[in-house]
């Protein structure tokens, strides 16, 4: 009975992690399209699907919209909105507009305040 060698195979290139492929060419290219994303890494040598661009693209946005939540808590700092107010100050803003009867009433009060401030 003959045995039978496991033939010896040449070394592979190290494999591609293609997730963090598309991660880190977003991050380089925000806002491009998936198809766009796709093939750019082909020519870069990785094939990848512009259907599995888009998936990595939604779960890396539903990370970050989790994160934003659980900065929110009780014990997280103040975490700022796109217009750079802080959340605690939005409620504040919220409290009062409550107040006054609702959003266009504190405005036209925030209005009359500004003019009387100069």
């Amino acid at each position: 009975m003959a045995l039978r060698r496991a033939a010896k195979s040449e070394p592979t290139a190290t494999p591609v992690n293609k997730t963090q492929a598309v991660k880190d060419y977003l991050a380089a290219n925000p806002g491009t399209g998936p198809k766009a994303v796709s093939e750019a890494l082909k020519a870069q040598g990785i094939d990848i699907k512009p259907s599995y661009v888009s998936i990595i693209k939604f779960q890396s946005k539903k990370k970050r919209r989790g994160k934003a939540k659980a900065a929110t808590g009780p014990s997280a700092a103040p975490a700022a909105s796109s217009e750079g107010l802080s959340i605690e100050l939005l409620v504040k803003a919220k409290k009062v507009a409550e107040a006054l009867g609702g959003v266009e009433e504190a405005r036209k009060a925030m209005d009359a305040l500004a003019k009387l401030m100069g």
